[in-house]
């Protein structure tokens, strides 16, 4: 890669995929993102990291948007989103965790954005820009999903003296 101060290969981007879609309105109707705004906007993601090679990772990406209604089945839409990347050699490894968290997911977040705008350009509502994400609260959001976890799988384990008696 040219060496300048335009560009860097910190994050190696092996691969980015559309891994599912979903999207589905009653007949009839479509899911008009702009002209209606009760729809309800999720976002989270999640991060698989190798082993051995701690700087190579898989960054899982999911976006929703759900038509609130009684009825079902409701208009909505859901896509995930992968992404193979992998921190170069070069960045501290003090800094690797921040590299995956916030560099890798707003490389991903571009790629969602495309994917989005090109499938949903083929309906009959148009083609939905995704609103702008807050990285860090969606990085937040996943601190907390996953420090919940980790209570409840320390909750289910045992200590030895009670295991005996069960």
């Amino acid at each position: 890669m040219t060496k300048n101060k335009l560009f860097n290969d910190d994050i190696i981007a092996h691969s980015q995929s559309v891994k599912a879609v979903y999207y589905t309105t009653k007949f009839g109707e479509d899911l008009f993102f702009d002209e209606n705004p009760d729809l309800e906007y999720s976002c989270e993601y999640d991060i698989l990291t190798h082993k051995e090679k701690t700087r190579d990772h898989i960054l899982i990406l999911e976006y929703n948007v759900i038509e609130p209604s009684d009825d079902e089945p409701k208009n909505e839409f859901h896509i995930i989103v992968e992404g193979h990347f992998e921190i170069s050699d070069k960045v501290k490894k003090d800094l690797v965790d921040d590299a995956k968290h916030f560099g890798s997911l707003a490389i991903l977040l571009s790629f969602l954005r495309t994917a989005v705008f090109n499938i949903t350009s083929m309906t009959s509502s148009g083609a939905h820009h995704i609103p702008l994400i807050n990285i860090k609260e969606l990085h937040d959001s996943f601190v907390r999903k996953n420090s919940r976890k980790k209570a409840t799988v320390k909750k289910k384990k045992l200590s030895p003296t009670k295991a005996k008696k069960s």
